[in-house]
């Protein structure tokens, strides 16, 4: 029986927890959250994992709490390819095998400097390990000009209670978004984003038409039916 404290919103967002199936998988499977399962169904709907190399980087955008650096390290442990996972958040984030994770602001002018050294690091230590529980290692050398073969990010804006507010939040940042993916991703990699609905997306996506072969829309199944939510996927000229 729910506890009388809650709000009444918070009583249904918690019925609605109940009787979610992604979220109990989500603790089966020891996965951080059932955001997990979007982004499963998002690299399997356009085979994304299969385009990346190893020495190549991934970047994880507002990366708390590491429930997707922890699905794609799952996936290229399953393909045996060695490819650094970097998340970034303000956050603090506990630690998933594969992943490393720089508390920062995404847009900081300092942040190619923090991957820098964590690709430093790596490059110094010669090795990286496949997985934790195989006692097999191999080499991996990634170029001082590091390729970004996939970005991914789940952010959106803290809500503010007001809807225009929110959506000049989001307009905000998902420019910040794909500036950013244009400045890091190899040519032919891939951009997963969130994207709210806020009638700018369009236009913002229009001025970065140049750089990008393709934009898809893709609403997985695991998504709340009620939730306006959608994901872009990106494919870089």
């Amino acid at each position: 029986m729910l506890n009388k404290k809650f709000s009444y919103s918070s009583q249904r967002w918690l019925k609605r927890r109940e009787k979610d199936r992604y979220a109990h998988m989500a603790k089966e499977l020891q996965y951080r959250s059932r955001a997990a399962f979007k982004l499963i169904e998002i690299l399997e709907k356009f085979c994304i994992i299969k385009t990346i190399k190893n020495g190549e980087v991934i970047l994880d955008l507002g990366a708390a709490p590491g429930g997707w650096s922890q699905v794609i390290s799952e996936k290229l442990r399953q393909v045996s390819v060695l490819a650094p996972i970097i998340g970034i958040d303000l956050l603090r984030i506990e630690p998933v095998g594969g992943a490393y994770f720089i508390q920062h602001n995404f847009l900081s002018h300092d942040l190619e400097k923090k991957i820098h050294e964590i690709l430093f690091q790596l490059n110094s230590e010669h090795v990286i390990a496949l997985d934790s529980e195989i006692s097999e290692e191999k080499n991996l050398k990634i170029p001082e000009n590091f390729s970004t073969a996939l970005i991914v990010s789940d952010m959106l804006p803290n809500s503010s209670g007001d809807k225009t507010t929110d959506y000049l939040r989001f307009a905000e940042l998902f420019d910040g978004i794909l500036l950013f993916a244009t400045k890091y991703l190899k040519k032919n990699g891939f951009l997963v984003t969130k994207v709210m609905r806020c009638g700018k997306e369009s236009d913002i996506i229009k001025r970065y038409s140049k750089c990008f072969s393709s934009c898809r829309f893709f609403k997985p199944c695991s998504s709340y039916s009620s939730s306006a939510e959608i994901f872009a996927i990106f494919k870089k000229n």
